[in-house]
């Protein structure tokens, strides 16, 4: 028969056996955990899972927009034009707008067209420059970046970057063949700053470009009397824009 089991015998085997249970559970747990959890996923992974922003501002989509802008020719060579008028606007969605404008326009001399009319003021009565007189168009614009900006830790605001893309035409003032009405494709970016969710103050640089003769020449070779002639040519026609822009309803819809 056997003995009894001395005490200290049995107080290391009691811990053997603890210890082993307790190593058994913590090298079971990361598995229960993975299982749980389903496999491990990368940081892009789950950002694409989830979404990115939710109740956002809807600040375009269907909504109707009326725009009073100012503003000026930049590269003439003899004819500067302040143009003054408005533009519409409908966005489909948050991205893309159809809409339309138009200006009116008031030329004057640039300081090279003075400086040829204080040399030459004979050849320039007798033939002339042309100007901008009105600018209708038809276009479409997108809207690929926007977000929220914050100055100075304290002002805070939506804006928006677009593209514009369009057609119309320009009707120039001049003497004889000066006068004419252009066809034109129109090219520009923009900017808008939304002062609250129905207002927002607006910038564009625009391209209008189509052909035209900025003036009108005597040929040096030609018979007293002889008629000016024009030269027309395609060239681009930039334009600085700002305006304060209106949008309809008020409160813009609100994403889900």
């Amino acid at each position: 028969m056997r003995g009894p089991i001395p005490a200290e015998r049995r107080i290391t085997g009691g811990l053997g056996v603890a210890v082993a249970l307790v190593a058994t559970i913590l090298s079971a747990t990361p598995a229960f955990a993975a299982s749980m959890q389903g496999p491990k996923r990368s940081a892009l992974e789950l950002l694409e899972d989830g979404d990115a922003v939710r109740k956002r501002l809807l600040l375009r989509e269907g909504r109707f927009s009326v725009a009073p802008s100012i503003g000026f020719t930049l590269n003439d060579a003899f004819s500067r034009t302040a143009l003054f008028g408005a533009a519409v606007r409908y966005n489909f969605s948050d991205t893309l707008a159809l809409g339309g404008s138009y200006h009116y326009g008031m030329a004057f001399d640039s300081a090279l067209a003075e400086e040829i009319a204080a040399k030459r003021p004979g050849k320039v009565a007798q033939a002339g420059f042309s100007s901008v007189s009105q600018i209708v168009t038809a276009e479409l614009g997108y809207t690929p970046l926007f977000g929220k900006l914050a100055l100075f830790n304290r002002l805070a605001f939506n804006y928006d970057i677009q593209a514009i893309v369009g057609g119309g035409l320009s009707l120039l003032d001049g003497d004889g063949d000066l006068g004419s009405a252009a066809p034109m494709l129109v090219v520009g970016v923009g900017a808008r700053a939304y002062l609250k969710n129905g207002m927002g103050f607006t910038m564009q640089i625009r391209d209008h470009i189509y052909s035209s003769a900025l003036n009108a020449v005597v040929p040096l070779t030609g018979e007293p009397g002889s008629a000016p002639v024009a030269e027309a040519e395609f060239r681009s026609n930039f334009a600085l824009m700002v305006g304060v822009e209106f949008i309809f309803p008020q409160d813009p819809k609100i994403g889900d």
